[in-house]
């Protein structure tokens, strides 16, 4: 038991520091010259995202709160497809975590509880180190879900 209780420390850690990596995370969009790579030279992180995806959608709740989420990206220099994949990586995880401290599938309660559990502590941490709302994020997973569009943009994860 020693042991799975130290990978889940473990994973708490690197999960930790690799939120701290917005820098990293806006290079893999840069060429070696600094401007973005592919096809149109976009300003910021998210044009690409307010051109193609967000201008697309029809909810005008949904755009505000949108807009209002990737305008705090474009501060952190982060596009909305590197947010959304590390919304993804902080579930996968919290998947890692209560797999590790729960494997059987007769344990399948207490795995959904410390998935719940650790996804209530990786989240918050991470959406409070970008300046990005609980609601904010859940919208852009939504969006992320069920927009083809978004989906294009951003490939599947």
């Amino acid at each position: 038991m020693e042991a799975k209780h130290l990978f889940a420390c473990i994973i708490f850690t690197f999960l930790f520091i690799s939120c701290n990596n917005g820098e990293n995370q806006a290079d893999e969009l840069k060429g070696l010259d600094g401007s973005l790579k592919e096809g149109k030279n976009y300003l910021m992180p998210n044009d690409e995202f307010r051109e193609k995806v967000l201008s697309k959608l029809s909810n005008p709740k949904d755009i505000s709160v949108l807009d209002t989420l990737v305008t705090q990206l474009d501060k952190q220099n982060l596009s909305f497809c590197q947010f959304i994949k590390r919304m993804f990586e902080i579930d996968d995880s919290s998947y890692a975590i209560a797999r590790a401290k729960f494997p059987k599938s007769s344990q399948q309660l207490n795995f959904s509880k410390e998935h719940s559990k650790s996804l209530k502590v990786l989240e918050p941490r991470y959406l409070n180190t970008i300046g990005v709302s609980h609601r904010q994020a859940d919208i852009a997973t939504t969006v992320y879900a069920f927009t083809k569009e978004a989906k294009i943009l951003c490939g599947n994860y």
